[in-house]
């Protein structure tokens, strides 16, 4: 039992990891916020932390989570399809 708490814990800590390091790079360097790889960490944060979530049958959490999985979907999509350069001088 031990060793799944373990495992459940390390799943916990890679995900806030994989959240909240994109994070901290669109705060220091606003401009990676158009970056599609930023997506991509909040989506594999959320979907981890959606799987330990459901292992610990933490349902709103889960449902939080699952909410937020589609944001991700929908922010890789606007990125791909349409590149922002919102830090541009054109108007």
């Amino acid at each position: 039992m031990a060793e799944n708490d373990n495992s459940l814990k390390i799943l916990s800590w890679i995900s806030s990891s994989l959240i909240l390091a994109p994070v901290i790079v669109i705060t220091l360097f606003p401009g990676s916020g158009a970056s599609v790889w930023m997506f991509f960490a909040f989506l594999i944060g959320h979907v981890l932390l959606s799987a330990y979530t459901y292992l610990k049958k933490e349902w709103a959490l889960l449902a939080m989570n699952l909410g937020l999985i589609i944001l991700d979907l929908i922010g890789i999509y606007i990125r791909l399809s349409e590149p922002i350069d919102f830090l541009s001088t054109k108007c």
